[in-house]
């Protein structure tokens, strides 16, 4: 299961007491996000380690975009200097990239064409 400290990992920080209480409760939701797409999830993270590395990567790397930009800030300028943020990495709303569901051996289409045996 995915802690705190794999939250503090990702970012490379210590979270605040706020962020830690917010982190917990995203990452439940996440967790949840990915078993209801994953039917079997929870007893591949128990029998397979590269799938369970793979599942708290993806939980952590969520909470992280959460945490990084709470406001959804995508453009912010200092002075001369100005700094863009993708619209993916700067929304604050709590979801699993593409990449990251494919990570999970997830397709992100959706229906999948497949061969009639």
């Amino acid at each position: 299961m995915t802690s705190i400290g794999d939250v503090e990992a990702v970012m490379m920080r210590a979270l605040s007491a706020s962020e830690q209480y917010l982190a917990g409760k995203l990452l439940g939701v996440v967790r949840g996000m990915l078993r209801a797409r994953i039917s079997n999830f929870d007893a591949r993270v128990v029998e397979d380690l590269d799938f369970a590395e793979a599942a708290t990567y993806v939980e952590a790397k969520a909470v992280t975009r959460v945490l990084r930009n709470p406001e959804s800030i995508t453009y912010e300028t200092i002075g001369p200097f100005g700094a863009q943020r993708s619209s993916e990495s700067a929304s604050d709303e709590l979801r699993v990239l593409d990449a990251e569901w494919r990570s999970l051996g997830v397709g992100s289409g959706a229906f999948t064409i497949g061969r009639r045996l």
